[in-house]
């Protein structure tokens, strides 16, 4: 077996470290690029400055790694600082992407909320004016009572269980057959 030159090895085991550092830098800035489209656009320019900025570390740890194939050993304890320092900033952007994200949730959840919240007040709103209805067609139906009043059990049917519309007008039916013969003597 040849041995293999120690100057070589020490200059492929930094190659091989060297080149994980922009792999992992590259395959987050794709995470991070395919979730764009999801971003507010202040959020998504910065979210596209800062894969810019990683493209540019990937594209000098690459150029380390290459310089040190090139001139060997020497400048190995060089480029290593350099990629670590590079690495480092690559960390800290990191953790700003992460708490940006959590600020674009905290943001939509908030919205989501509002939203609840006004349709709750559009339901609410409704449901008191159709109380006040009510209240007005029962004044007017004690002062001229119908002769025949159609009233069809619906009180497990919600206001906006427009999904059970079959079951609403099923109801209506039942009811006006039950009722038909009271209505033939007034027609």
């Amino acid at each position: 077996m040849s041995e293999q030159n120690p100057i070589q090895s020490s200059v492929d085991a930094f190659v091989e470290w060297a080149k994980a550092c922009p792999d992992e830098m590259a395959a987050n800035a794709k995470v991070l690029g395919s979730s764009l489209d999801k971003l507010d656009a202040s959020v998504r320019a910065q979210a596209e400055q800062a894969i810019a900025q990683v493209n540019q570390w990937i594209a000098e740890g690459q150029d380390k790694t290459k310089d040190v194939q090139a001139k060997g050993e020497a400048s190995v304890a060089v480029a290593k600082a350099d990629i670590e320092a590079m690495w480092t900033r690559f960390q800290n952007e990191s953790d700003k992407w992460v708490e940006l994200a959590k600020d674009q949730q905290a943001t939509f959840q908030a919205r989501a909320q509002a939203q609840v919240r006004a349709w709750q007040d559009v339901v609410d709103t409704y449901m008191r004016r159709n109380i006040m209805q009510d209240h007005i067609t029962r004044t007017r139906l004690a002062g001229e009572p119908p002769h025949v009043m159609l009233v069809p059990r619906l009180r497990d049917i919600g206001l906006m269980e427009f999904d059970r519309a079959v079951e609403a007008i099923a109801e209506g039916r039942d009811c006006v057959e039950q009722a038909l013969p009271m209505l033939r003597r007034y027609l």
